[in-house]
């Protein structure tokens, strides 16, 4: 698959460019204890429970840096423009946010070379910024693997839908991959 089929549909702000998407087994220290608490208080404790414990090395996290804002032009929109208040606060704070995961299904990659990886699910924690896309779409310039969801939501159906169509997926295909 050619890796340049996913592009986003928008240019995305100085400080979305420069987020950190990584696996949450390999922050390491790169980022405070307290980032990683307020993810954990905030978004899985609440949402995501015990489930997600057993597969926590397969989730992705966008983290975003206090420090970006200082390189944006004066027309650039900062953090502080697109973060709510709280969460400005908690950035500026401890340097660091999480505004966006992903978790990879866990039976993917299967192998190096598969085509499309299994998405289990993708959020975020800032709306309006494309941040979803941003994330598949730098996934697949990491791994060179499409990440296509096990299970679609209603609500979402045409954002996949568009998605497939820009990468130029066959859901029939899918559904025959996926058995």
């Amino acid at each position: 698959m050619p890796q340049d089929l996913i592009r986003p549909r928008r240019s995305y702000d100085f400080v979305v460019r420069d987020t950190q998407f990584v696996r949450i087994q390999d922050i390491g220290n790169s980022i405070r204890f307290e980032v990683l608490q307020e993810f954990y208080e905030q978004v899985i404790a609440n949402d995501y429970g015990k489930w997600m414990f057993p597969r926590f090395s397969h989730l992705y996290v966008l983290v975003a840096s206090y420090g970006s804002e200082q390189y944006c032009k004066p027309e650039e929109r900062t953090w502080k423009n697109l973060l709510s208040s709280e969460q400005y606060e908690f950035l500026k704070c401890y340097d660091n946010l999480i505004i966006g995961y992903l978790m990879v299904n866990e039976n993917t990659p299967r192998t190096d070379t598969d085509e499309y990886h299994l998405l289990d699910f993708i959020d975020t924690r800032v709306r309006g910024l494309g941040l979803a896309a941003y994330m598949l779409s730098t996934y697949l310039d990491e791994t060179q693997s499409c990440l296509i969801p096990l299970k679609i939501i209603h609500s979402a159906e045409k954002y996949w839908q568009r998605y497939m169509d820009d990468m130029d997926i066959d859901p029939e295909y899918l559904i025959q991959q996926k058995r």
